[in-house]
């Protein structure tokens, strides 16, 4: 159904995440969605098992982006302030 299962942001550098689920200047979890299923050429209806998780990768605010179809597994790297998909697979 494309609903969110599992949100997560974690920060080690002692950042604070806000109520809506993302520190300052990053993206929000909405919008990772969108970007992911985008980015896969897919909608909302056409996938299950989504889940997202903020963290940081050698210094750089991250966001990746899972979820499955009947047929194959998604999973997606995006950069946490600007939305640009960084790896795929």
């Amino acid at each position: 159904t494309g609903q969110v299962l599992k949100s997560d942001w974690e920060m080690d550098d002692g950042g604070q995440a806000s109520a809506g689920g993302t520190a300052d200047g990053a993206i929000t979890v909405a919008r990772a969605k969108e970007l992911a299923l985008q980015a896969a050429g897919l909608t909302e209806d056409q996938i299950y098992g989504l889940d997202i998780d903020f963290d940081r990768d050698d210094g750089r605010a991250v966001c990746e982006v899972e979820f499955r179809t009947d047929s194959a597994k998604y999973e997606y790297k995006l950069d946490a302030v600007t939305g640009q998909v960084l790896k795929s697979n």
